[in-house]
């Protein structure tokens, strides 16, 4: 019998990064299949444009309940399941405690229903169905999702169930998010069991072990192979949960909120990017006798070891090699409402990018420009506009300046 690893990458739709991410990693690497979020901001440019374009792509329905704004028209006046702007007012504990609420599973179940029929109304069919921060995995909620797959003709529900394992080099683990991720550990597995029972009762199929919840925002290669080692031998289908992101030059871009926006903007989701379209993982999950749901159709080329110069902008300048880690270095603060940008001569040939920051009362906008050969790029190659809180201090627009203007230097790289 056959032992297969499905890449499954969650949250298609949730916004054009997450869009352009997936795709990348399923055209250029070993993403088999995908979780669609029909509440999500790119929910349908995830339909007319990533998902036509990737006609080998299992395409899932990504439950949600924790996040962003329900789909559902009518919402019962009162439900606390909702705050009074329709957003989901409830976290993975209150929704546990509220699953003893009947009248708040009829709220869950129209909700359910809601975003399977748009998800299956935009895809004709779906491949499986799981949730956005496992919340399915409350048994009265398994159970309602295991019903719903059941009438709706989708084959395959996620079952969380993984143990806790510490992946090597052991000192990136020491940290505050493993913590936290333990204990999701903890509480999935101790839910294991008794949802494995409910599946196994309503004929449905589920996988038979999960990698991806120790290490969830942190998966590299040597977390996924650790941990699918930790499979019991008798497992034939591992789900491998991942998140790759690719950052887009595009001002249609939005997240739900901004714990969604920095979350997008950490470097690790372009490491689990690049993890996923390189060629060690495939070839050890294959060597070690494993099926893959999807090879690398179109490798990557090798990258260019042209050096990269980032000119001053704003308050900080960046430098780096595209190989390498972006360096900030800071400048002397600026404390104007408006800071404009004076660049010196540009070499021919090299890539810039070019950044600064406004505020504008309590809300500050980081505005970056990239381009070849302009200085100054008033014929930018292509610009980003992220917006902030006015409760994020300036260190922290510079951070996540400096991010997204080092995603678009990659961009820039691939331009001949």
């Amino acid at each position: 019998m056959s032992r297969r690893v499905l890449i499954n990458a969650d949250d298609l739709g949730h916004c054009l990064a997450f869009n352009r991410g997936i795709a990348y990693a399923h055209r250029h690497g070993i993403v088999a299949s995908a979780s669609l979020r029909a509440n999500g901001t790119a929910f349908d440019h995830a339909i007319s444009h990533v998902i036509p374009g990737a006609p080998d792509l299992e395409v899932g329905v990504h439950l949600n309940l924790v996040e962003g704004i329900s789909t559902v028209p009518r919402r019962r006046p009162g439900s606390p399941l909702y705050g009074i702007d329709g957003r989901y007012a409830l976290g993975f504990g209150k929704l546990a405690i509220g699953s003893l609420n009947k009248a708040l599973i009829q709220d869950i179940e129209a909700d359910f229903r809601d975003q399977i029929e748009r998800c299956l109304g935009r895809l004709g069919r779906a491949a499986h169905i799981n949730s956005h921060q496992h919340s399915h995995a409350i048994p009265a909620l398994f159970r309602l999702t295991c019903q719903l797959a059941r009438e709706y003709g989708i084959p395959l529900v996620r079952l969380p169930r993984e143990v806790p394992y510490l992946a090597s080099p052991v000192r990136e683990s020491l940290r505050g998010w493993y913590a936290k991720n333990l204990v999701k550990v903890a509480v999935l597995t101790s839910l294991g069991t008794r949802n494995a029972a409910i599946a196994q009762a309503l004929g449905v199929r589920t996988n038979d072990w999960m990698v991806g919840v120790s290490y969830t925002g942190h998966m590299t290669c040597r977390s996924v192979l650790e941990g699918v080692d930790q499979a019991p031998a008798g497992a034939r289908l591992i789900e491998v949960l991942v998140h790759p992101t690719m950052l887009v030059a595009d001002h249609k871009e939005s997240y739900c909120d901004t714990r969604s926006r920095d979350y997008v903007l950490t470097p690790e989701r372009r490491r689990e990017t690049q993890m996923l379209t390189g060629r060690e993982l495939e070839a050890t999950l294959i060597g070690r006798g494993w099926e893959l749901g999807h090879r690398i159709q179109q490798p990557l080329a090798p990258p260019r070891r042209r050096p990269l110069v980032l000119l001053p902008g704003g308050p900080f300048s960046l430098f780096g090699d595209m190989d390498g880690q972006v360096v900030v270095r800071e400048l002397a603060p600026l404390v104007v409402d408006t800071m404009g940008l004076k660049l010196p001569a540009v070499p021919p040939g090299d890539r810039h990018v070019t950044v600064w920051a406004t505020r504008h009362g309590d809300e500050s906008m980081v505005h970056l420009h990239a381009g070849l050969n302009a200085v100054p790029p008033t014929d930018a190659l292509t610009s980003r506009v992220i917006p902030t809180s006015g409760r994020d201090s300036w260190r922290k627009v510079r951070r996540l300046a400096a991010v997204v203007a080092w995603e678009m230097c990659l961009d820039i790289a691939e331009v001949p």
